[in-house]
C-alpha cells in the first residue's frame, strides 16, 4: 500500500479522518512534537555536521506531528503530520504540520520549535507556549509575549503527546523496515493514518457499545 500511496494521497486520507472525528479536533491543547524513526539495515547512510566534523549515521525517516489532545476523552489525535529524513530541521516540519492543523486553542512545542517560521506559521491562529532556547535576556517582541504567557502547569501537558510517538515506535520494534530514502517516510505518515484509523474505530465500537446497552435496558423496562 505504501508503495502505491504518495504523501499528498497521505495527507488527504488524514483529512477525511480528521472529518469524522472533528468534535475531538475542537480540544483547547495542542501539542507539536518531533521524532526520529530509524531503518532496518545499515547500507543508507546519512552524512550531516556537527561541529566542524561530518557524521555518518544509518538513514532514518524524522517525522513531525501536530497532535490534539483531549482532557475530558483522554485521547490523543493527530491534526496535522510532516516528514523528512533524518536530522530534517524541526522548524520546517513543524511549519508544515501547524499548516495542516485547524486554527484555535493552546500550542505547547519544545525548544527545538523555537523558530520564526513556526512563529509565523502559529501567528494569530494559536496561543503559543514553546520553551525558548538559551537562557540569556529574550529581546524579540514575540518571544517576550510567548514568555509572558508561558505556564509551566500547563506545559507539562506536551509530554502526553509522545505517547503517540510510543505507540508508533512499539508496533515498528523501533525500526521501519525499508532501506531506500522515499519509502521508510511515507511508512511513517502511513502509521499515523492507522493510528487515527484505530482511534476513531474504538469510539465507533463505543458508542455501538452504548446504543446497544440503552436498547437493552428499553426492552428490559418494556417487558417489566
Amino acid at each position: 500500500m505504501r508503495k502505491k500511496l504518495g504523501e499528498e494521497e497521505l495527507h488527504k486520507l488524514l483529512e477525511l479522518l480528521k472529518e469524522r472525528l472533528r468534535f475531538l479536533g475542537k480540544s483547547p491543547l495542542l501539542i507539536l512534537d518531533s521524532t526520529g524513526i530509524p531503518q532496518r539495515g545499515k547500507t543508507q547512510g546519512l552524512k550531516w555536521m556537527r561541529g566542524g566534523f561530518p557524521r555518518v549515521v544509518p538513514g532514518h525517516a524524522r517525522l513531525c506531528l501536530a497532535i490534539r489532545y483531549s482532557q475530558e476523552e483522554k485521547l490523543l489525535l493527530p491534526v496535522g503530520m510532516s516528514v523528512g529524513e533524518g536530522y530534517a530541521p524541526d522548524p520546517l516540519l513543524g511549519a508544515k504540520a501547524l499548516n495542516a492543523a485547524n486554527p484555535g486553542g493552546l500550542l505547547l512545542a519544545d525548544a527545538g520549535f523555537d523558530s520564526g517560521k513556526v512563529y509565523e506559521e502559529a501567528e494569530g491562529k494559536y496561543i503559543q507556549m514553546i520553551q525558548l532556547k538559551g537562557g540569556g535576556k529574550v529581546r524579540a517582541p514575540r518571544r517576550r509575549e510567548i514568555l509572558k504567557a508561558f505556564r509551566l502547569d500547563l506545559y507539562r501537558l506536551r509530554a502526553v503527546g509522545e505517547g503517540i510517538f510510543g505507540a508508533l515506535k512499539t508496533r515498528l520494534n523501533g525500526r521501519l523496515r525499508n532501506l531506500s530514502v522515499s519509502n521508510p517516510q511515507k511508512e511513517a505518515l502511513l502509521l499515523v493514518v492507522g493510528y487515527v484509523l484505530r482511534v476513531f474505530l474504538a469510539l465507533f465500537r463505543w458508542l455501538l457499545s452504548l446504543r446497544s446497552s440503552r436498547s437493552t435496558r428499553r426492552a428490559i423496562l418494556a417487558f417489566s
